[in-house]
């Protein structure tokens, strides 16, 4: 694919501050600056890699606003400038360069076992030895990776890409330009179990279903539980990283961002604009009130009520965990001068 300068910026006009040099220069792909050839488009925030890629024979740039007046910028390429380096090469990315599932897959393999009473729309994919069950819907534009597992009454909305080696539980409805990686399961059953006064544990039966809204991305090797009675929710433009673990009844808002290995506890409620660092984890039973960021390793244990910016555990607002995790290592100098202190005293920590 023959591309310019011109092209992406048409594309996504409201991106773009302006161009400088030649818009015209073509290139055929996306890459960093090390790997950088004649026929590259390279995205930089700053120039510290520029020369590099001047040297390799690239010639299409999208540089951040600010180096528009940079004395680096050689006047044989062209160059567009935008505030948000970052977006601009995910939009083009996606329009331009998709990396979506449908490309490696075309049309049903014959190894696939499909029950008579599904629905397969137009343009579906569905890869070897995939298994789907009764009454499932797959819409336009879906694609199903081979060694997938779609139970029974599911549905998936069109332009959804399922990669390989997914579980799909009974009743699951997955909405629209879905993204679900490798390995990961759901609407399995839930961990729940009702104990006797011997400490015996009995499953409690979770007969629920999960939704995922238009737009979500689950990473791998990720669980998503079916609810109990009711749905467990994921929100409309939710992203979840690989290795987390979403329990039954948990309600995700629209546009979270979710980093490796978060979990929830069963009936957390969490709200839109939600952002978690890795390995944040969330009891059950609380909820955390809209656009709030938890600071990476954080425990969630009591309901977030204001938004703002949290960490640590027990979570505090961001700048008293600073100063909190600042004063640690003043601790063993603090505990030497009260024992001192004590000895001058005349006084034991007994009497204290």
């Amino acid at each position: 694919m023959h591309l310019t300068l011109t092209d992406i910026q048409k594309a996504n006009p409201e991106l773009y501050l302006g161009s400088l040099h030649s818009q015209t220069v073509s290139f055929e792909r996306l890459s960093s600056p090390q790997m950088a050839n004649s026929k590259s488009l390279v995205f930089l925030s700053d120039l510290g890699d520029i020369k590099l890629a001047f040297e390799r024979g690239c010639r299409a740039f999208v540089l951040a606003s600010k180096l528009k007046e940079h004395s680096d910028l050689q006047k044989d390429a062209g160059y567009l400038f935008t505030n948000n380096v970052t977006l601009a090469l995910a939009r083009t990315s996606q329009k331009f360069f998709p990396d979506h599932f449908n490309m490696y897959l075309e049309g049903i393999d014959s190894t696939a076992v499909i029950h008579p009473s599904a629905q397969i729309d137009e343009n579906v994919s569905i890869g070897a030895y995939v298994s789907i069950g009764p009454r499932v819907h797959l819409k336009k534009n879906v694609s199903i990776g081979s060694n997938t597992v779609l139970e029974s009454d599911i549905v998936v909305e069109t332009d959804t890409a399922i990669e390989p080696l997914v579980f799909i539980g009974r009743r699951t409805q997955i909405g629209k330009a879905c993204t679900i990686k490798s390995n990961t399961s759901i609407g399995g059953i839930g961990f729940g179990f009702a104990h006797d006064e011997k400490g015996h544990h009995y499953q409690i039966p979770q007969s629920g279903k999960v939704i995922l809204e238009d737009r979500v991305h689950i990473g791998a090797g990720c669980t998503i539980d079916r609810a109990t009675f009711d749905e467990t929710r994921i929100g409309e433009g939710t992203k979840i990283d690989n290795l987390s673990h979403i329990a039954h009844n948990t309600i995700i808002g629209k546009n979270g961002l979710f980093a490796g290995k978060f979990a929830t506890a069963g009936s957390a409620v969490i709200g839109d604009n939600v952002v978690c660092g890795g390995r944040v984890t969330v009891t059950d039973h609380i909820s955390i009130c809209d656009n709030v960021q938890i600071g990476g390793l954080s425990g969630v244990s009591n309901s977030i009520t204001k938004s703002g910016a949290y960490a640590g555990y027990p979570l505090l607002p961001i700048k008293l965990h600073l100063r909190a995790a600042a004063s640690i290592s003043a601790l063993p100098q603090i505990r030497r001068d009260i024992t001192k202190l004590f000895s001058k005293l005349g006084l034991s920590r007994e009497d204290s």
